[in-house]
């Protein structure tokens, strides 16, 4: 069982660390998240001499979990903003293209 909870631990914090990385920060939340409670189910099955792996990978887990937090809430995507400049030049265009078919007579 130790083993099971070790491995989905490693799995789950790999795709935590990896989403934290992708803008999918929110996924990344809920992966670490899984990590840590796997992480701590191996710590609480594990003997007393073995308890090295499973305290490494808590605190791996925990960081990435602070880590996609930050990256969630604290940081500001970019956004797309429409250039009034360029609209307003597509509509001239477009206002001189019907006016210079109504010239033509087409």
């Amino acid at each position: 069982m130790r083993k099971t909870f070790i491995f989905l631990s490693i799995v789950t914090m790999i795709f935590g660390i990896v989403f934290t990385i992708l803008p999918l920060e929110k996924f990344g939340i809920a992966a670490a998240v899984i990590a840590l409670i796997f992480g701590i189910l191996a710590y609480r099955k594990s003997e007393i001499e073995q308890t090295r792996l499973p305290k490494y990978l808590s605190f791996i887990a925990a960081a990435t979990l602070f880590a996609a937090i930050y990256f969630a809430f604290f940081t500001e995507s970019e956004k797309v903003e429409v250039d009034k400049e360029f609209e307003q030049e597509k509509i001239q265009s477009e206002t001189e293209a019907k006016q210079t078919l109504e010239s033509e007579g087409l």
